[in-house]
């Protein structure tokens, strides 16, 4: 925790004293005589903003969204506005919006399960939530003490602490996965990746590479790319065709979710230009698809993530039980699926007379894939 919030008392509300030190509305702390901060003032507000975004500075690429929408001084505003279940209406007169702009800001807090919404025919009723900061800063972040205490003293209706799981860790890489389970969408992006095509390429020269697909699926697939962040598409002049090259955004991002999770270069070594220049195998897109499709699936990836952190061999019924789930032929199936594109290597185990499979995951095939895509 930063050393700002180290100097402060644990309990921030309203109803209690900062004996030496007050916070002022930069967020800096200020000489104080046992002075209090009282909901009246600004103050407190500014003190619970400021416990928020020094702790959400601290969190992980998951908590990418809560951190760009808290940003935004008109919208924590509009949450702190949100201390009695106002109208949209009466929430945008308080922090000076006009009714159409704080509607837009209203949906976002709704969108990431700060804000819910009650709707009585045409009016919509607002009340904040704590969840999402709960789950990014943890039950004994000051923010979330000083921002309980707020609610709770504005407002005889508690302020709700459900978690909305809005984000989940390595989105990135399986909406990647879904994307790219397609196996012309990865031969488009495999191809737009070769440095020969390092200027990019129209939609009639892709047309001229897969004579077999019409211009309108064409489009449809390279749409899908571009709204993955796989591809980006520019225009020069008006009258000319779109030119699309590879992107490596979306690549690099999953990569560094796995250094962050994992250590540096844990899925891929960046500096390893042999790797880059390897020549790819004939089936490297058929083999690369099914790869995808078993990356795409939540559960899937969960498992590997939990047996990667064990680091040694793991019973399945005891992984599968441990991820929540009850243990089924479906999951033996999962299993399998991960074990055949090599996600998962798998043996048996013999003890008390009874047979165990083990499971260790490999993420060879992933980082292969990576090379291949990666253009050297």
């Amino acid at each position: 925790m930063n050393d700002e919030l180290a100097s402060l008392s644990k309990s921030t509300g309203p109803h209690s004293n900062l004996t030496s030190n007050e916070i002022d509305l930069n967020g800096s702390l200020l000489p104080t005589n046992n002075l209090r901060l009282s909901l009246a003032e600004p103050d407190f507000v500014k003190a619970a903003e400021r416990f928020a975004e020094i702790g959400l500075a601290d969190t992980g690429p998951e908590f990418k969204r809560l951190r760009l929408i808290w940003s935004h001084a008109g919208r924590r505003a509009l949450y702190f506005a949100l201390a009695d279940g106002p109208r949209s209406s009466e929430a945008a007169l308080r922090v000076g919006m006009s009714r159409a702009e704080a509607s837009t800001h209203l949906g976002q807090l709704e969108s990431i399960g700060l804000a819910s919404v009650r709707t009585y025919g045409k009016l919509r009723y607002y009340s904040a939530s704590i969840g999402p900061l709960l789950e990014a800063l943890g039950e004994t972040s000051l923010a979330i003490d000083a921002i309980h205490d707020y609610f709770s003293t504005q407002t005889r209706i508690p302020v709700s602490r459900e978690v909305l799981q809005y984000v989940r860790r390595h989105a990135t890489l399986i909406k990647t996965a879904q994307v790219l389970s397609s196996k012309l969408r990865l031969g488009i992006y495999s191809t737009l990746s070769n440095q020969i095509y390092e200027n990019g390429l129209t939609t009639t020269e892709i047309l001229q590479l897969y004579p077999e697909i019409t211009s309108r699926t064409a489009n449809h697939n390279l749409k899908k790319l571009e709204n993955a962040g796989l591809i980006v598409s520019t225009r020069y002049k008006m009258q000319d065709p779109n030119t699309y090259r590879a992107s490596l955004a979306t690549l690099i991002t999953v990569i560094n979710d796995f250094d962050q999770e994992f250590g540096e270069y844990s899925l891929v070594d960046l500096r390893n230009k042999q790797a880059f220049q390897a020549e790819l195998p004939r089936n490297f897109i058929s083999k690369s698809e099914k790869l995808c499709k078993a990356l795409a699936v939540r559960s899937n990836l969960d498992t590997l993530l939990w047996l990667s952190k064990r680091g040694e061999a793991m019973p399945l019924r005891y992984t599968v039980e441990r991820l929540g789930q009850s243990y089924t032929r479906q999951e033996e199936r999962r299993v399998a699926e991960l074990r055949n594109v090599g996600l998962i290597r798998t043996k048996s185990n013999v003890e008390n007379g009874a047979r165990h499979l083990l499971l260790t995951v490999n993420w060879k095939p992933l980082t292969n894939l990576l090379y291949g895509l990666l253009p050297a």
